[in-house]
């Protein structure tokens, strides 16, 4: 699941402490049925990434790139970053305690239930 989905998820579980499990299961599956169809059937997640790839790299820099991606150290890189990516989600969802705790006193020091 994408960063940005388990952030959304970590929200909902701080506001609804009570947020039925099976659901996050549902909306993984939906989340991934759309990123699917949509942005890799369709093409759409290449014609959202080429733009950005374009502002920040040049040709040779792209160049370069593959290159790096064809030795063993950016096979490696390949390889290990989503687990990267991982972990350091999972070392900041340590954080959800103390982000759910100033959450709910700013709540209630707005007055809000």
């Amino acid at each position: 699941m994408h960063s940005k989905n388990i952030i959304s998820l970590s929200i909902l579980t701080i506001l609804n402490p009570i947020f039925d499990p099976k659901a996050f299961d549902i909306l993984e599956d939906e989340i991934t049925v759309v990123i699917d169809e949509e942005m890799t059937l369709k093409g759409t997640f290449r014609d959202m990434i080429y733009p950005i790839y374009n502002k920040h790299f040049s040709e040779d820099d792209l160049k370069k790139m593959v290159a790096l991606n064809n030795t063993e150290f950016g096979k490696k890189m390949i390889r290990v970053m989503p687990l990267i990516t991982q972990e350091g989600m999972q070392a900041g969802q340590s954080l959800g305690p103390k982000i759910q705790e100033r959450i709910l006193a700013r709540f209630k020091n707005e007055g809000i239930e």
